[in-house]
C-alpha cells in the first residue's frame, strides 16, 4: 500500500513532465551506474559539470571523469544519512528535517562537501508521498540554480560536521510505515505548523 500510494502520488505530480527530445537515455541495470559503458558515454560528451539523483554509489572510474559532480541527496545531511532519509523524519516526528542536499561527490556515501539545502512547502492535507514529491520539484529547482552558478564561477562547499541518525534498509519494516501513517492521521502535520507559526511568533 505504502509503495502504490507513492506511485499515485508520482503519476500526480511528474505526469506532465517529460525528457527533452534531444536528450539521450543510456538504460543500465541497477548497479551499472559505474559500468564501462556509463564511462564511455560521459567521456563521449566531456561534461563540464554532472547532476546526480538516487543512483547508487558511483565509483571512482566515473568520479573523476568531472570535478563538478553534484548530487541531489533526498535528506538533510548530515541529519539523516543512509536509506529513507525523508522518511525517518516523520519517523521521529520531526518534519522540519525533511528535504534535500545538495552536495559534491566525494568517494564516500553522502559525505561530500554541501552546496545548499532545500526544504518543501508543507501544507494541511499533504501526504507522505506528496512532501516527498515536493522535494524533488525543490531538489530540481537547486541544482539548476547550482549549475548556472558553476558556469560563471566556482561554487565552494562546506565540509559535513556531524554524523547524525543514519537508517538501512532493514529498518524501514511494515511496523514502521504503519507507525509514521498513524502520526499522520493524528495529526503530526498540523502540529508541526503549529509549532512552527508559534516559533515565527516567538522571534519577532
Amino acid at each position: 500500500l505504502h509503495f502504490s500510494q507513492r506511485e499515485e502520488a508520482e503519476k500526480r505530480h511528474f505526469s506532465g513532465y517529460c525528457w527533452p527530445e534531444t536528450a539521450k537515455i543510456v538504460d543500465v541495470p541497477r548497479d551499472g551506474i559505474s559500468s564501462r559503458r556509463v564511462e564511455e558515454e560521459i567521456r563521449a560528451i566531456n561534461p563540464d559539470g554532472i547532476a546526480v539523483m538516487g543512483c547508487g554509489i558511483i565509483q571512482k572510474n566515473v568520479l573523476k571523469l568531472s570535478g563538478n559532480i553534484v548530487n541531489a541527496h533526498q535528506g538533510l545531511s548530515p541529519y539523516y544519512r543512509g536509506s529513507g532519509t525523508n522518511f525517518w523524519p516523520f519517523f521521529n516526528e520531526e518534519p522540519e528535517y525533511v528535504g534535500m542536499t545538495a552536495h559534491y561527490i566525494d568517494p564516500g556515501v553522502d559525505t561530500g562537501e554541501i552546496i545548499a539545502h532545500g526544504r518543501p512547502e508543507i501544507s494541511i492535507g499533504d501526504t507522505l508521498h506528496d512532501i516527498g514529491c515536493n522535494t524533488i520539484k525543490v531538489s530540481a529547482e537547486i541544482i539548476s540554480r547550482i549549475f548556472t552558478l558553476l558556469e560563471e564561477r566556482p561554487v565552494s562547499g562546506i565540509a559535513q560536521w556531524s554524523e547524525g541518525k543514519e537508517y538501512t534498509r532493514k529498518d524501514f519494516t511494515i511496523a514502521a510505515v504503519d507507525k509514521v501513517q498513524q502520526l499522520i492521521e493524528t495529526g503530526l502535520i498540523s502540529r508541526y505548523l503549529n509549532r512552527k507559526k508559534e516559533h515565527k511568533t516567538s522571534v519577532r
